[in-house]
C-alpha cells in the first residue's frame, strides 16, 4: 500500500523542514510520522534533503551516483537521503524533486545493505568519511515496508571526493541538488581547512591570555595553570541545547585528574569544577559550540628536598596521567553525547613554569629543568574518535613537552 496524504500547512511544512537541518546529526530521531509529514506538505528536494526511490545496485554508475550523493552532502551543508521515496514526474518522465509518496523499500535486509553501502563508502570516498555517516531504518507511512534514512553530516575533514574507479571528482550541493565545483570553488574549499584550524587556534589564544589579565574573575586560582582542550573544527560559531540536560551533562564534566565535582551553568556552557580554599583550583568547561576546556593549578609543586626555598618540580608524570584518561573521554563524550563529530583540535599548554624541573622518574626530585616561561603546543588534528587514536595524539604532544627540558620523549607506561 502506497500512501500519498496530501494537507497544506505551511507552517508544519517549516517545522519538518527545520528538523532535517539538523545536519542528518538526528537522524536516528527520525520516526514514521515524520515521513508522514514530509508527504503531508509535499516538501521539496533541497540542499540538506534528497529523495530516492531505490538503493544503489551493483553498476558502477549506481555507485558512483551514490558515493556523489553522500559527498554532495558532506562538502556542504550536511543532509538526509531518504531512501525509498518516491518523486513526482514531469510530462518528459523526469523526477521533479517534489515528493509524491513514501512507498519504501521491498525486500529490505537491515543488516546486510548496511554492510555493502558503508563498503561503498569506505572504497569510493577520499579522505574517508570516518565513519560519521548514520543509518536508521524506520517503518514506511503505508506499513510493510522500511524506509532508509542516510543522514550525512558536515564534514570538517574534506574536501571529499569519489574515489572509486579513479573518477577522482569533487561534488557539493545547492537547492536544486548536488553539482561539480568549479577550479576557484575546489580552491576555497581546500582554504576553509585551514581557516577553521586557525580559528581554533586563535580561540585557544583567547582563553589563555585572559588568564592573568584579570578578566577571569577572583575565584579561580591561577597559579602556573595547565590547559586542555578539544576543539570541533568548523563549529566554533555553532550552538548545541543545553537545556534540561544539565545533570545528564555534568556527570562527564569532571576536572582533569579529579574523579567529582561541582558545576553550575555559565555564560559559556556547562562547568564541573573542584574547589581548594574557596578557589576553583581545577574544572572542566563545555563550550555551547560544543568545545571542552580542562584546567588545572595541581601541577607545580615545591622539590622536597631541595636547599632552594623557591625550587620548585614540574608534575609532567601527574599532567600525563591525567591528560591520558581526560582526552579519550572527552571525544567520546562530545561524539556520543552531543554528536559533536570530527576532525578535533586537540591542545595542551602550561604557563608559569620557567626553572621548574621534570622529574626523570615519577616520585622523584632530580631532573631537568625548563627553560622557558609556558609551554604552548600546537593544536594537533585528529579525524577518528576511537580511543587509540587519540592516546597516540596525546602522547606526541607530551613529547614536546619533555623535550623542553632536554629530554627525550614522554615516557609510554604512564604512572599510576
Amino acid at each position: 500500500m502506497i500512501w500519498t496524504g496530501k494537507r497544506s500547512s505551511e507552517q508544519t511544512r517549516e517545522a519538518v523542514d527545520a528538523k532535517v537541518r539538523l545536519r542528518g546529526k538526528i537522524v536516528d530521531q527520525i520516526a514514521t510520522e515524520d515521513l508522514v509529514s514530509l508527504v503531508e506538505n509535499g516538501v521539496p528536494e533541497s540542499r540538506i534533503l534528497d529523495y530516492k526511490l531505490q538503493l544503489p545496485g551493483a553498476k558502477s554508475a549506481e555507485k558512483k551516483e551514490f558515493l556523489a550523493d553522500v559527498i554532495s552532502f558532506a562538502n556542504t551543508a550536511g543532509g538526509v537521503i531518504v531512501f525509498g521515496a518516491l518523486e513526482r514526474k514531469d510530462a518528459a518522465a523526469v523526477n521533479t524533486g517534489e515528493l509524491e509518496a513514501i512507498p519504501g523499500l521491498s525486500d529490505w535486509n537491515d543488516d546486510a545493505e548496511r554492510l555493502r553501502l558503508t563498503s561503498m563508502l569506505n572504497d569510493g570516498i577520499s579522505p574517508a568519511l570516518g565513519g560519521s555517516v548514520r543509518f536508521h531504518t524506520v517503518g514506511a507511512p503505508g506499513g510493510g515496508s522500511s524506509v532508509l534514512l542516510l543522514g550525512v553530516p558536515q564534514s570538517f575533514a574534506g574536501p571529499h571526493m569519489i574515489s572509486f574507479e579513479k573518477s577522482n571528482r569533487f561534488y557539493r550541493r545547492a537547492e536544486s541538488g548536488k553539482y561539480l565545483p568549479d577550479v576557484q570553488e575546489i580552491r576555497q574549499m581546500f582554504n576553509e581547512q585551514g581557516q577553521w584550524s586557525q580559528a581554533a587556534e586563535l580561540f585557544r589564544e583567547k582563553r589563555l591570555a585572559r588568564v592573568g589579565s584579570g578578566s577571569v574573575g577572583e575565584l579561580l586560582d591561577t597559579h602556573s595553570p595547565l590547559f586542555f582542550h578539544i576543539l570541533p573544527l568548523g563549529r566554533l560559531d555553532g550552538a548545541i541545547s543545553l537545556s534540561g540536560r544539565y545533570e545528564e551533562l555534568l556527570r562527564h564534566l569532571y576536572p582533569p585528574g579529579i574523579s567529582g565535582a561541582n558545576g553550575r551553568y555559565n555564560v559559556d556552557g556547562i562547568m564541573g569544577f573542584h574547589q581548594r580554599s574557596q578557589l576553583i583550583s581545577a574544572y572542566t568547561q563545555l563550550f555551547r559550540f560544543g568545545g571542552l576546556e580542562g584546567y588545572d593549578t595541581e601541577n607545580v609543586r615545591p622539590l622536597s628536598n631541595s636547599f632552594d626555598a623557591d625550587g620548585t618540580k614540574f608534575e609532567a608524570h601527574h599532567m600525563l596521567r591525567s591528560a591520558i584518561d581526560w582526552f579519550p573521554k572527552g571525544v567520546e563524550f562530545l561524539s556520543n553525547r552531543l554528536d559533536v563529530v570530527p576532525p578535533y583540535a586537540l591542545g595542551v599548554a602550561v604557563k608559569g613554569v620557567r626553572g621548574s624541573i621534570i622529574p626523570v622518574k615519577h616520585g622523584w626530585d632530580q631532573g631537568a629543568a625548563i627553560d622557558v616561561d609556558d609551554i604552548v603546543l600546537p593544536l594537533t588534528v585528529i579525524h577518528e574518535t576511537n580511543a587509540d587514536t587519540v592516546r597516540d595524539a596525546v602522547w606526541s604532544l607530551f613529547d614536546v613537552v619533555w623535550q623542553s627540558a632536554g629530554l627525550s620523549v614522554a615516557p609510554r607506561k604512564v604512572p599510576q
